[in-house]
């Protein structure tokens, strides 16, 4: 997948807007990340993670999924980045989570997010 259709460089390219997105607050040369996209009918998400070397989501597509599949993913997303980290990193992340949780259940299709 190029730059310019890659949906965490471009979202617009493919016709998608970010509802909003999760990194780990931990990572260093890294990236550990879940970003839940809409466009404008359902919502998609997606998670990718590796060193700083590949573009993030060069490889991955985002999934369409009911809202609270996508809550179910971001809890695990948590749970998963969280497992290792000191616990300032761990409530960063996890209060995280839950504003993007209140994103997705808030968003409506035909809605700006």
């Amino acid at each position: 997948m190029s730059y310019e259709t890659n949906p965490y460089y471009n979202p617009q390219s493919r016709g998608l807007t970010v509802v909003g997105e999760l990194e780990d607050p931990g990572a260093s040369y890294s990236f550990t990340t879940l970003v839940v996209w809409t466009d404008g009918k359902r919502l998609l998400w997606a998670t990718d993670s590796g060193c700083s070397c590949p573009c993030p989501f060069e490889d991955i597509e985002p999934e369409p999924a009911t809202k609270a599949d996508i809550c179910r993913a971001i809890d695990r997303w948590v749970n998963e980045v969280s497992e290792y980290r000191d616990q300032r990193t761990r409530a960063e992340a996890a209060n995280d989570g839950v504003a993007l949780k209140a994103k997705v259940r808030e968003w409506r299709a035909g809605g700006a997010s």
